[in-house]
């Protein structure tokens, strides 16, 4: 993969051209209102339509200014600062895309919080909570930044920074939600619903080889027919961790051949599935940079080649950092490649010419043209 530098360093034309390629048809920028104290962060999001459908986050890869920064600043990472009071703008572009915000930024002061959202929630379902501001201008907003939640009791599950409320205790039937910011602060209780009726695991195989890895789903059905999907806060183990582990997430990692029991609670009801480990698969084949033949840059950009390694189960890894790596100049030069520990695959461009780069890995061997100009 080709790598260029921050933001505000991609030349124009490889922005018209990465734009292309990707089919973006349209950009948004999120949230719609910004409205801040001195001081306060607000993280942007930049994102692209593409022609399919699909969404592409583009945040760090876009270029951000604002309009005045003696009002406020924005990162690379599209990370507003506010700095004065006043209204400027924040705009992310693209390539030939581009949109933008009003800032705005006073010095009103908090006087008052309340929590908004519902009264009860499902076990094991995530629900969202807002968190809104009064201020001393008799304005209210919602706060993005710098607000800590918590729950009480503690042990009843999990609340995050955006307000997002998993609880996951089992027999928990009310919890306190308590949200501050600076010294203000706001309480809510909430009722619980023990509905979770059971989990069910999941995954596209259930054999893999000793050292891959899968992930598993893992589904919450309600009373109602509810579906819930609850991986990421889970408690998960398997049986029998010599042959395989499980990590948060739901992410299994096989270690010798054999048959183990993975399971994922939540809210007291348990979901199993047996998952098969068989011996450790070989490699057939590798690649560099998704077996291109060649690839050409101009000088002094930065090249970072990938090797992936393709198993005789079909799994592909990348596998950059364990290769071997070499460089044969044929033309011009020197053009050299990385193998040391920390720059692995890394081509030096900073003189023109053409060299063949050399991986191997585990007996496999692969080559690439490597053109700079």
């Amino acid at each position: 993969m080709l790598l260029l530098g921050g933001c505000n360093d991609i030349d124009p034309y490889d922005e018209l051209v990465a734009a292309a390629e990707l089919g973006v048809e349209a950009v948004s920028l999120t949230p719609e209102t910004v409205i801040l104290n001195r001081a306060e962060t607000q993280q942007m999001t930049f994102t692209a339509t593409l022609a399919s459908g699909d969404k592409r986050d583009l945040t760090t890869e876009a270029e951000w200014i604002t309009g005045d920064s003696a009002i406020a600043t924005v990162d690379d990472a599209g990370l507003v600062t506010a700095v004065a009071d006043g209204s400027t703008f924040v705009r992310a572009s693209f390539a030939q895309f581009s949109a933008q915000r009003t800032i705005v930024v006073n010095s009103a002061e908090l006087v008052d919080l309340d929590i908004e959202g519902p009264d009860s929630v499902s076990i094991c379902k995530p629900a969202l909570f807002t968190l809104n501001g009064h201020y001393s201008d008799n304005t209210q907003r919602p706060i993005r930044s710098g607000a800590s939640w918590t729950i009480d009791p503690s042990t009843a599950g999990l609340i995050d920074s955006s307000g997002t409320l998993t609880v996951t205790a089992p027999n928990t039937t009310a919890v306190v939600l308590i949200a501050s910011k600076g010294a203000i602060s706001a309480q809510r209780p909430v009722s619980v619903i023990n509905d979770l009726k059971q989990i069910d695991l999941s995954a596209p195989t259930l054999e893999i080889a000793a050292k891959d890895s899968i992930t598993l789903a893992a589904t919450g059905i309600h009373t109602d027919g509810a579906r819930t999907e609850l991986a990421g806060y889970a408690a998960w183990q398997s049986k029998a961790t010599d042959i395989a582990k499980v990590e948060p997430g739901g992410r299994v990692t096989a270690i010798a051949p054999g048959t183990t029991t993975i399971s994922a609670s939540c809210g007291g009801i348990k979901g199993e599935i047996a998952v098969t480990v068989l011996p450790e698969a070989e490699v057939s084949a590798i690649e560099i940079e998704k077996g291109r033949d060649e690839i050409t840059v101009n000088r002094g950009d930065t090249l970072q080649l990938d090797v992936t390694a393709i198993y005789t189960t079909g799994r592909r890894a990348i596998v950059t950092n364990d290769a071997v790596w070499s460089a044969e100049t044929i033309k011009g030069g020197p053009i050299t490649v990385g193998n040391d520990k920390n720059n692995k695959g890394e081509v030096d461009t900073s003189n023109s010419g053409e060299a063949f780069v050399k991986a191997e890995y585990q007996g496999e061997t692969a080559y690439i043209k490597v053109i700079v100009r």
